[in-house]
């Protein structure tokens, strides 16, 4: 059985190392599916224990250790481990503010008018 804290620990952060499933048969031993890859949504399953994530690929695995453990400290696993989906976020969520505003003010700006309208003395002849 391959002793993945002791494989790992002087193996920088995020370094990812390959693993034959036929090799080391139990190297997934312990690990537990994580809700935020699901294979059903074309992602390979991936998994979690405590520091450790693996990606299954069928007869390979890739493991890698992070900072922080997503269950448990998520701002600074995004942070530290994964500030790339810190930054999808944040530009999603400015992209989705931005677009909620445009949305308020034509809103605002049709009822403006459709005011105007009916406020309007219609001719009559």
């Amino acid at each position: 059985m391959v002793d993945l804290e002791r494989y790992f620990e002087r193996v920088p952060y995020g370094t990812k190392k390959w693993f034959s499933k036929s090799k080391h048969p139990d190297i997934l031993a312990g690990f537990k599916h994580t809700v935020w890859a699901e294979p059903r949504l074309g992602f390979p399953p991936q998994l979690r224990h405590d520091k450790f994530h693996a990606v299954d690929y069928g007869e390979l695995c890739e493991i890698h250790w992070d900072k922080w453990n997503p269950e448990t400290h998520p701002w600074e696993h995004l942070r530290d481990d994964a500030p790339h989906w810190l930054a999808a976020i944040v530009i999603g969520g400015i992209a989705g503010g931005g677009l909620a505003i445009n949305w308020l003010i034509k809103s605002i700006k049709a009822k403006q008018e459709r005011e105007k309208r009916k406020s309007k003395p219609t001719s009559s002849k």
